[in-house]
């Protein structure tokens, strides 16, 4: 999700774009957006994630209602794991099988 923000969001003012500067880290967008809502009570703050790292820190939302921090959050279902998983499953040899484990 932070990959296709960057590519299709146009932003025209500096640190009015803030993301974790990488191919994501899971559960950063929440902890980050209460950040910047703390730091800036009065910004208009949109989070925009992808449902496997919204679900590493749903816990965070609590404190948000907690602490009255509003913000909006944009989630994009892809269905699918993690980019690096995602890529890991693609990328292994034939004779070696990358499988989740589910509890």
């Amino acid at each position: 999700s932070q990959i296709a923000g960057a590519q299709f969001l146009h932003v025209y003012k500096p640190r009015h774009w803030i993301n974790c500067g990488q191919a994501g880290p899971l559960g950063w967008t929440i902890p980050a957006v209460l950040g910047v809502r703390r730091a800036d009570p009065e910004a208009d703050i949109v989070a925009l994630s992808g449902d496997y790292d919204f679900q590493f820190m749903i816990e965070e939302l609590a404190v948000g209602a907690q602490f009255n921090l509003p913000y909006i959050h944009v989630l994009v279902n892809n269905f699918r794991p993690h980019p690096a998983l995602q890529r890991e499953r693609n990328d292994v040899p034939s004779h070696i099988k990358v499988v989740g484990i589910s509890f």
